[in-house]
């Protein structure tokens, strides 16, 4: 035995059940979104102290980082490699616990 439910509305009693459904998405929306919103306000948050932490932890290194930057140092020519070298090595002797970087253009 089947029964079959067909509940026939005219437009006064469909526009308050349209309605419903209408506020109901909005307030689903809404929800959502702020959640969201809350999600990521705290996982920014936390992600902001590690890198706190890692900048802290870099600070109390002993270690000073100098970057040269030459782009013509590995052209081939001698002097280039000269002239950086003994810039490394002077700066190295002034600060005993540098740690130095050499960028070139290739």
């Amino acid at each position: 035995m089947v029964v079959e439910h067909l509940v026939v509305l005219n437009q006064q009693q469909l526009v308050p059940v349209v309605l419903a459904l209408i506020l109901n998405t909005l307030w689903m929306i809404l929800a959502v979104g702020l959640a969201l919103f809350v999600f990521a306000r705290i996982y920014a948050r936390q992600r902001g102290t590690r890198s706190e932490l890692a900048l802290k932890l870099r600070a109390k290194a002993s270690r000073l980082t100098v970057g040269f930057f030459h782009p013509y140092c590995n052209a081939g020519g001698g002097g280039e490699r000269v002239l950086v070298g003994c810039r490394v090595r002077n700066m190295s002797s002034s600060l005993h616990q540098l740690f130095p970087i050499l960028g070139t253009r290739a």
